[in-house]
């Protein structure tokens, strides 16, 4: 878990996550950057880089065979409410900071988000975030 302040900050976290997690052999393709907000909302709406990647992410358009249109780039950028029921081996999980209440509703996306990793999951998360304590007293220290 990585925590931060403002929203600002999540580029620069991001680039440095997606570097250690090079360094331990993960490729950018096998990383998903996870938001728990819709696309909208989500602080890296406007974010098409993250160091030297391009971020690939839905346009929102389809094409003439009513296949979705992405943006060309090597690191998957989705929500949690387009990227449920795929997974990836690296899983960073964002936008964990104060608008996620502690509700049955929120329960249920943070277990979606969190299961869609199958080797690693990592959490970026505002230090407002209601859900932090939590994060805290279940991380794995082994």
């Amino acid at each position: 878990m990585y925590e931060y302040d403002q929203p600002k900050e999540l580029p620069g976290i991001l680039q440095r996550r997606i570097k250690e997690l090079a360094k331990v052999g993960f490729n950018p393709e096998d990383i998903a950057i996870v938001s728990c907000r819709g696309m909208q909302s989500t602080a890296l709406a406007d974010v098409v880089q993250i160091g030297k990647h391009k971020v690939r992410k839905f346009t929102g358009k389809y094409d003439a065979d009513n296949e979705q249109i992405y943006t060309d780039g090597d690191l998957n950028f989705d929500t949690i409410f387009r990227f449920k029921g795929q997974q990836a081996p690296a899983v960073i999980l964002v936008d964990l900071d104060e608008s996620l209440e502690r509700n049955d509703r929120a329960t249920r996306v943070l277990y979606c988000a969190m299961t869609r990793a199958t080797v690693r999951l990592e959490l970026v998360v505002q230090q407002k975030c209601p859900w932090i304590e939590v994060f805290r007293d279940n991380l794995d220290d082994t």
